[in-house]
């Protein structure tokens, strides 16, 4: 079962490289979400991401599985690229591989 926690300002390089194994994966996918290693997200914002405690994480039986900014913010490039506001909705992101 996914446990999901808060993830703490230690696990950065797991975070990090956990979102390099997501952006390596997707290059050959049918959709792809427009993420490139140290661009987006850069890791700027995942160092401010779990500063903040807006960071958490996915376990499954002690490995990581998924992570996730929870927060009321978003990248408004989401707009353009597919044609949506989400200016008065709540988001919620989680990657996996």
């Amino acid at each position: 079962m996914l446990q999901i926690r808060r993830a703490s300002t230690a696990e950065f390089a797991a975070v990090r490289d956990f979102y390099y194994a997501v952006i390596d994966e997707m290059k050959d996918a049918e959709f792809k979400p427009g993420w490139e290693r140290d661009v987006y997200p850069s890791q700027d914002f995942l160092r401010a991401s779990l500063d903040k405690g807006e960071l958490y994480v996915g376990e499954i039986k002690g490995h990581l599985a998924a992570a996730m900014v929870v927060n009321h913010e978003y990248n408004e490039s989401y707009d353009a690229r597919r044609g949506l506001s989400t200016r008065r909705t709540t988001s919620f992101s989680s990657s996996t591989p």
